[in-house]
């Protein structure tokens, strides 16, 4: 099995190709060995996007919410943001697993892998949030794609679409943000 450790999302879609959907792509890496170990996964290759930059954030504007796909669960655990506004969101990263894994597994690895049970995805789901993704084209250039629906179209399927559309996350993004998400609001 190789190990790969892309410097760019460029170069991670590209490795993805050319895996030719025998890789996995990992981030917090919380349940690869689970997966090798117990399930029978045997990827050819392992691509750690960990330190991809440009992946790893929580900001608000006047459009809604933007989540990197990077950013750990802890991350969000006391966000003044989150704290605020987002608050079902808050509430289920405080309760996922525990601090080690928090600090490790992804806002996408959650939303993608949805292991062991896809924590993140319901608050989500219930915010009305989409997910960015991205993928290499046939020429090789980077593609983006607007799953409009996280409830529908997205959440748990990555594990299948990944190797069948070579895509990545790039964000889960909740644009206009309900009035009643926060506490007291």
């Amino acid at each position: 099995m190789d190990y790969l450790r892309p410097q760019t999302v460029a170069e991670a879609l590209a490795a993805i190709a050319q895996a030719g959907g025998t890789a996995t792509v990992i981030a917090g890496g919380t349940d690869i060995i689970g997966d090798i170990k117990f399930r029978g996964l045997k990827p050819t290759a392992l691509i750690n996007i960990n330190r991809l930059e440009g992946l790893r954030y929580i900001t608000e504007d006047a459009s809604g919410l933007r989540i990197g796909a990077l950013t750990n669960i802890q991350e969000l655990v006391g966000n003044p943001i989150i704290a605020k506004s987002y608050t079902a969101l808050g509430d289920a990263a405080e309760r996922f697993a525990s601090l080690q894994v928090r600090n490790l597994a992804t806002v996408a690895g959650s939303l993608g892998r949805a292991s062991p049970g896809g924590d993140m995805a319901p608050p989500l789901m219930a915010l009305g949030a989409s997910v960015i993704a991205v993928s290499a084209s046939v020429a090789g250039r980077m593609a983006e794609r607007w799953v409009n629906n996280c409830r529908t179209d997205f959440c748990g399927a990555m594990p299948v679409a990944a190797h069948t559309w070579l895509r990545m996350i790039r964000s889960a993004e909740l644009l206009m943000k309900p009035a009643t998400t926060g506490r007291g609001t």
